[in-house]
């Protein structure tokens, strides 16, 4: 017997985004929020209230120690690759309030862009005027407010892995760039991006893979002639766990599901689901959103800022429900990703998107699989 398959709309996959699908005054209104939102940031953060987040910082003494020729791991509680530094060097040369600014409008960006992307390949929500606010919800919600305020690279990492996720046939600059910035933090988005190349070795797509893995691979050698021991100060940085709550961070320490007692196998029970749905289904919206969720239930160590990943799995979750009753279940995963990083139970945020996701899937399958 054939294996079933649900054909909901919301599981159907979408083909790549396009954003010349905006009508005129889509684009420009898009545009002018655009505008707005960079305008009023740089205003509340303007160098007048010395804006210096304290992961921004850190990532600049990183990148002068590179520009120095020593180790950018030297001194300073810096964990990402050595390419990261290496490209924020032209910052250090900028002064500090000039640098951090732009270094927040970017984070910005990135934010905006992750939820544009995924609105457009999850055709949610489906008009404009609501898609629009999806994305301004996206750069004002508590979870993007904290790598704001901290500094963090979290939106470009992730901005990276939804690049490579939702265009079917991108470009070898795109696929070099999405390589790059999902490596600048890789646990996050570690899950969601190997079921991507998976996706792209199932339908043969050697040039994506070819293009992706040989962009780390030029990035790696480089580092090697810049920074002969990188690779070793990397880990010795990784597994000092400074990050964990290390003096000068804006969380002086870490509480986690395993910390609260979890096993570790029962965290990772996610991931299986999540394998098998690929599996089954392809690479759908809701299979990438189920893979950033339960990657995030999975991973050790997260924190409220991290939970910029799970936008995407919110929006897919709040489309995936909307034909429900009641009515209302659909803002429920807004109302969570609204919530709870501003509560003690934040680290409870990708089990109940999980959870929800998973709901919907068998509830579909459910439905598939009746007579008639």
């Amino acid at each position: 017997m054939g294996r079933r398959q649900a054909t909901r709309a919301t599981d159907r996959p979408r083909r790549s985004p396009n954003l010349n699908r905006l009508s005129p005054r889509g684009r420009a209104v898009a545009l002018a929020a655009t505008s707005v939102i960079l305008v009023l940031v740089a205003a509340v953060f303007s160098s007048r209230i010395s804006f210096r987040p304290i992961d921004w910082q850190n990532y600049m003494m990183a990148a002068s120690n590179l520009a120095g020729g020593r180790s950018p791991y030297q001194g300073v509680e810096f964990f990402g690759p050595p390419w990261l530094a290496m490209a924020l060097i032209p910052l250090t040369w900028l002064p500090p309030g000039l640098s951090a600014m732009i270094w927040l409008l970017l984070a910005v960006g990135a934010t905006y862009g992750i939820s544009v992307l995924t609105g457009v390949w999850q055709g949610f929500p489906a008009s404009e005027r609501g898609r629009l606010v999806a994305n301004i919800a996206a750069v004002v919600f508590p979870a993007a407010l904290y790598v704001y305020i901290t500094g963090q690279v979290t939106a470009l990492a992730v901005l990276g892995m939804i690049v490579l996720g939702v265009r079917s046939r991108p470009s070898i600059l795109w696929i070099a760039l999405a390589a790059l910035l999902a490596s600048f933090k890789p646990h996050i988005v570690a899950a969601p991006l190997v079921l991507i190349l998976l996706e792209h070795l199932r339908r043969r797509a050697w040039r994506v893979l070819a293009a992706f893995f040989g962009t780390l691979l030029v990035a790696s050698l480089v580092s090697w002639v810049v920074v002969p021991p990188w690779l070793a100060d990397w880990f010795a940085a990784i597994s000092s766990e400074a990050f964990r709550g290390g003096p000068g961070l804006a969380a002086g320490g870490f509480f986690g599901l395993r910390e609260a007692g979890v096993p570790g196998w029962l965290l990772a029970l996610p991931l299986v689901y999540v394998a098998l749905l690929w599996w089954r289904r392809g690479l759908t919206p809701i299979t990438l959103a189920t893979a950033i969720a339960g990657g995030l239930v999975w991973v050790p160590y997260v924190r409220s800022y991290d939970f910029l990943a799970l936008w995407p799995a919110v929006l897919v979750a709040s489309s995936a429900w909307r034909e429900t009753r009641p009515a209302w279940f659909w803002l429920v995963p807004l109302a969570l990703y609204a919530a709870l990083p501003l509560t003690d139970l934040a680290l409870l945020l990708p089990v109940a998107l999980f959870a929800l996701l998973l709901g919907k899937t068998a509830t579909d399958d459910s439905a598939a699989s009746a007579p008639g």
